[in-house]
């Protein structure tokens, strides 16, 4: 504590950075002395870029030290480039680092202002976490602060090949339905049509199609989940109730046509049809 207290006497940002580097390699601190230093280093450095290269460096230890982990973030939320602090968050969820550490990171990224730096940070926790719990949690929160629609459906695209339990797919569709861009929402839907997901997530998949306003996009949507093999009689009467809020007859009539050569209508499915 005592050399925290030197610390606290210099000036600049390069300096007291620099000595808090040297306080942690050297006198490798734990508990209480770690979080004391990443707090007084969230207060007494500046520069972004300074408090940044610091945190990053110190994430190995305070993101698996329950007494350092808020002060952590506490530190790091005081970063105001988008930039460093995406790199700061993105260091403290290292797939080597504990889990424990993902959902406080995620709560902290709200408050990146830029879309990119968000949605990338987002794309590279999907590739890296299971989405579990607090974090599922904090992931789709985090995601809602997304304003931009191509960056919105950028992140659910990444989690399409490795995610398939029905919560995760259910808040994935769930966060599509409020992708504004009917050619984003779209898009989406087409990439995370596979049976599998149909079947298991079939009235949020259907329910997601219909918030599409435009007629060729939802047309698109549904012929691509027509062309799936082994569909369920009940998934294709799901298709076809929602292929009603279809408003171009051109539109609906294409679905029509195909769901007629793709597949044996009979019993309910063809009163339905």
């Amino acid at each position: 504590s005592s050399v925290l207290n030197e610390i606290s006497l210099l000036e600049s940002d390069y300096v007291p950075s620099l000595y808090f580097r040297l306080f942690l390699d050297q006198a490798n601190p734990r508990g209480t002395l770690l979080a004391n230093a990443l707090a007084q280093a969230g207060r007494q450095i500046d520069s972004d870029h300074e408090l940044a290269k610091l945190l990053r460096r110190a994430a190995d230890r305070a993101i698996g030290d329950s007494t350092a982990q808020n002060a952590y973030f506490d530190a790091a939320s005081s970063i105001g480039s988008d930039f460093e602090l995406r790199q700061v968050l993105g260091a403290a969820t290292h797939e080597t680092l504990p889990a424990t550490g993902v959902a406080p990171a995620l709560r902290t990224a709200t408050s990146i202002g830029s879309d990119f730096e968000l949605a990338s940070l987002l794309v590279d926790i999907g590739e890296k976490h299971m989405l579990n719990g607090t974090v599922r949690t904090a992931f789709f929160e985090a995601l809602s602060s997304v304003e931009s629609d191509f960056e919105h459906r950028r992140v659910l695209a990444s989690l399409t090949k490795r995610v398939s339990d029905p919560a995760t797919l259910d808040a994935m569709l769930a966060s599509a339905s409020r992708i504004e861009s009917d050619f984003e929402c779209a898009q989406f839907l087409i990439g995370i049509a596979r049976p599998e997901v149909i079947e298991g997530t079939r009235n949020r998949f259907f329910e997601t199609a219909k918030t599409i306003g435009s007629d060729h996009e939802q047309r698109r949507v549904l012929t691509a989940v027509v062309e799936l093999p082994n569909l369920s009689s009940e998934t294709l009467r799901a298709l076809l109730r929602a292929s009603t809020s279809i408003g171009s007859d051109y539109e609906l009539a294409s679905v029509l046509t195909r769901v007629a050569e793709r597949h044996t209508l009979q019993g309910p499915l063809r009163n339905a049809y």
